[in-house]
């Protein structure tokens, strides 16, 4: 795949197909992955990847937090509001994952059975879990962190394998700690899930938008 063909068609994948993702497959794409540029060559990065019978546990046991009533406790603080421009591709991004699923607004069964499929994290058959050290100072290694996702999400199209960045993936860090072994003294940052897409599952194809350049850029010459 070129390039440009990776950036442009990259998207979030919501539906897999329940086949596996081979764990050699995986690790080409993490090797890949680790040419990313980080501050200073830092590469602050740690990872841990779930799949088969424990990764199951935790789609289960993070479902069941969620039907349990128990409130989110990320490591990182998840953002509770944006500027109107940012509120508003949210707010579309939203209505469109519903929409595309024929969920209406005032279907509140059809939209509480949708955050059970998102908190089951797409029941995805691997799972990528990115830390940091509790003794790095942030941001500057979240920046790496999101670089070598990036990395990540085009090496996974480009072997044909769809993605999805999910920060519900670490919404309950104690679970990550207590089912996949998580080292207590790091912070749990970010999940992304790697499986092969459902092509044709209406999640998965309805129109997506991006801001502008003119919207975001400003040049002074």
């Amino acid at each position: 795949m070129e390039l440009r063909q990776a950036i442009e068609q990259r998207r979030s994948i919501r539906k897999f197909q329940k086949q596996e993702v081979p764990r050699e497959l995986i690790e080409e794409i993490l090797q890949l992955s680790l040419w990313s540029p980080s501050w200073g060559n830092t590469a602050p990065w740690e990872i841990l990847v779930a799949s088969g019978e424990a990764l199951a546990r935790y789609q289960e046991a993070n479902h069941a937090a969620l039907f349990a009533g128990q409130k989110p406790n990320p490591d990182l603080p998840m953002p509770e509001a944006f500027p109107a421009a940012n509120q508003e591709r949210y707010r579309h991004l939203g209505k469109s994952v519903l929409i595309a699923q024929g969920i209406a607004r005032e279907d509140e069964k059809g939209r509480l059975n949708f955050y059970g499929e998102m908190f089951k994290l797409f029941e995805v058959p691997a799972l990528v879990l990115f830390l940091l050290d509790k003794e790095l100072e942030l941001p500057y290694p979240l920046m790496d962190l999101g670089i070598f996702i990036q990395s990540l999400c085009l090496a996974a199209a480009d072997q044909g394998l769809g993605s999805c960045i999910m920060a519900v993936s670490v919404n309950y860090p104690d679970l990550a700690r207590e089912i996949l072994g998580a080292p207590q003294d790091k912070l749990l940052v970010m999940g992304v899930g790697l499986g092969w897409p459902e092509e044709e599952a209406a999640i998965n194809r309805f129109e997506r938008q991006r801001p502008g350049l003119d919207e975001v850029c400003t040049w002074v010459e």
